[in-house]
C-alpha cells in the first residue's frame, strides 16, 4: 500500500520505506493510502498473534510473510500473558495491554516495530540499521530500549528531567545494552519530542529512524487489539456479533486513539472513541470547541505519560477527515502560533467519532479507590482517567457497551495508587511496590520487581541546545 505526506499528496513512499524514514521529507507523517474493509467478523475469532499478521497484511503488505510470522513470534513471545492481550469484565470492560517487557502498552507495538524494521533494511539490500532517537513521557522509552536495544540497535533515549515516576526513570537509567543511550532534558516531554523532530530534520546522512509514534509501524500492530477487545466482549456476552462497542482511551500523543480510528475505517463496529485526557487537556478542548492551543501552562502530573501539550498523531486525524493543503496551513499556524482552529464543519465530523473529557487529578484519585472498593480492580493512574471519562460518557450513553484501555500495571505508580487507596507512602517508590502488592495481591511485574538493587548507569542530563547538537 502506499502512503503519502499528511502535508502534500504529492510525496509518497512505500510501507517498506515509510518503516526507514519515519518522517516525509516536508515535516508531514506518513498515512495510508487508503482504509479497506475488511472480514473483522473472522479477525475477531483469532489469537492475537494472527490478528496482527492480518493487520501488516493489509498495510505492508510488502513484507516477506515467513519473516513477518518470525518477527510477530520473536515479539510476542516476551509477553507475561498467554492471550498477550488480555480483557477483564467488570463495571466496564478493561482491555489489559501491560504484559510485555516494561509493563505499558507502548511494548505491544515496540516489541515488534524492531523486528518489521529489520525486514524492511533486509528487502531493501540496505546492511547498516538505523540509529533510533525516541522522546519519551514515561513509557516509550523503556520500550522501545527494550525492544530495539534487545534486538542490537543503537538507540538515543531522551526523557523530561522531571514528572515521571522512579520506577519509569530507573526502567531506563539502568538498561544495560551495548549502544543505549538515555538522557535526561531540563524541559518537558514537548521539547524532548522537539528535540528528536530537529535530529530528523538536520539528518542529511539518514542515519536516524525513529520509535515515537510518528513513525507508521509504530501505529499499525496497536490496531489489531481493538479486533482483540471486541472479540472478547463478543466471547463474555458483553455485546453481540455486529453490534457497536465504545473505547475510552487516556489520550497524550494521540496515537493509541488514532489507532482505534483505524480499526473502525476497516470496518469494526466501533461506536465512539472516547478521549480522557488529565489536567494538560489540550485534546479535551480540540474535540469539544476545535480549537487547539499549545500555549497553555503545562502541568506535572500524577499520570505523567499524558503530559503532553503537542500531540503528534493528531495530524494524521486531520489529514483523514480533510486534505493536505488544509493539513499544512493548519501545521503553519500550530509551528507559528502553537494554537490553530478548525472550522464548524470539520469539527461536527469529527465529534460525530469522538467524544472528550478532562479528568482532574482528585478525580483520577477518586476513580481508583473507588472501583477498588467497588471491583476489587486496581488502577494505574492513566487508566483511572480513561475509567473516569467512561463514566462521563456513560452518564449521556446509558446502554453503549464501553472497554477502557488499561496502559499500565498499577505497580509502575506505587506512590500515587497507594495515595489514592488511602494508605501512607514513602519516598521509595520500592518500599511502595511492596506495600501495594501486600494490599492489592496480583504479582508484580518480574521487569520492575527486579529494578530494586539495578544501578543506575545513565545519570546525565542535558539542556535543550546540548540535546539537539548531540551528534553534530
Amino acid at each position: 500500500m502506499k502512503l503519502y505526506s499528511t502535508r502534500n499528496r504529492k510525496i509518497e513512499t512505500t510501507g517498506l520505506n515509510a518503516l526507514i524514514q519515519p518522517l516525509a521529507p516536508d515535516g508531514g507523517l506518513w498515512m495510508f493510502e487508503l482504509f479497506p474493509i475488511v472480514n473483522w467478523n473472522e479477525w475477531i475469532n483469532k489469537p492475537f498473534k494472527e490478528i496482527v499478521s492480518n493487520v501488516l497484511n493489509v498495510f505492508l503488505s510488502e513484507l516477506n510473510e515467513e519473516l513477518m510470522t518470525t518477527a510477530i513470534n520473536n515479539a510476542y513471545d516476551r509477553f507475561d500473558h498467554p492471550e498477550i492481550i488480555n480483557s477483564i469484565f467488570i463495571k466496564h470492560q478493561v482491555v489489559e495491554l501491560f504484559y510485555g517487557p516494561s509493563a505499558a502498552f507502548k511494548d505491544v507495538a515496540l516489541s515488534l516495530l524492531p523486528e518489521l524494521t529489520k525486514i524492511a533494511f533486509n528487502q531493501l539490500s540496505i546492511n547498516t540499521l538505523p540509529h533510533i532517537l525516541t522522546a519519551t513521557s514515561g513509557d516509550t522509552g523503556s520500550a522501545a530500549l527494550n525492544g530495539f536495544g534487545a534486538a542490537n540497535y543503537a538507540i538515543t533515549v531522551f526523557y523530561p528531567e522531571k514528572g515521571i515516576s522512579s520506577i519509569q526513570r530507573k526502567q531506563m537509567t539502568c538498561i544495560d545494552y551495548k549502544d543505549a543511550k538515555v538522557y535526561g532534558i531540563q524541559g518537558n516531554f514537548d521539547d524532548a519530542q522537539r528535540v528528536v523532530k530537529n535530529l530528523f530534520k538536520n539528518d542529511l546522512k539518514l542515519q536516524f529512524g525513529s520509535a515515537n509514534s510518528i513513525n507508521i509501524g509504530r501505529l499499525i500492530p496497536q490496531i489489531a487489539y481493538y479486533f482483540k477487545a471486541y472479540g472478547d466482549a463478543i466471547k463474555n456476552g458483553k455485546i453481540d456479533l455486529g453490534n457497536s462497542l465504545s473505547f475510552s482511551v487516556p489520550s497524550g500523543n494521540f496515537g493509541n486513539a488514532f489507532a482505534g480510528y483505524c480499526a473502525m475505517r476497516l470496518g469494526l463496529p466501533i461506536r465512539h472513541l472516547i478521549i480522557g485526557s488529565n489536567e494538560n487537556d489540550v485534546l479535551t478542548n480540540f474535540f469539544n470547541y476545535g480549537i487547539y492551543d499549545a500555549n497553555k501552562l503545562f502541568k506535572h502530573t500524577l499520570s505523567p505519560s499524558m503530559d503532553i501539550l503537542f500531540s503528534s498523531n493528531l495530524e494524521r486525524l486531520l489529514y483523514s477527515f480533510s486534505d493536505t493543503d488544509y493539513v499544512k496551513k493548519i501545521m503553519k499556524n500550530l509551528d507559528v502560533e502553537k494554537k490553530y482552529t478548525i472550522s464548524d464543519d470539520l469539527k461536527q465530523r469529527i465529534e460525530q467519532v469522538f467524544k472528550a473529557y478532562s479528568i482532574t487529578e482528585l478525580e483520577m484519585k477518586n476513580t481508583i479507590k473507588s472501583v477498588y472498593e467497588n471491583e476489587g480492580y486496581c488502577l494505574d493512574p492513566h487508566t483511572a482517567v480513561a475509567w473516569a471519562s467512561a463514566d462521563l460518557y456513560q452518564l449521556e450513553n446509558p446502554h453503549q457497551a464501553i472497554a477502557v484501555l488499561s496502559t499500565a500495571s498499577p505497580y509502575k505508580f506505587p506512590s500515587t495508587v497507594l495515595d489514592a487507596l488511602g494508605y501512607e507512602s514513602t519516598v521509595d517508590d520500592f518500599e511502595n511496590l511492596d506495600h501495594l502488592n501486600k494490599i492489592i495481591k496480583t504479582p508484580i511485574p518480574v521487569c520492575l520487581d527486579s529494578l530494586k538493587n539495578k544501578k543506575e548507569l545513565h545519570t546525565q542530563v542535558l539542556t535543550i541546545d546540548q540535546a539537539e547538537h548531540l551528534y553534530d
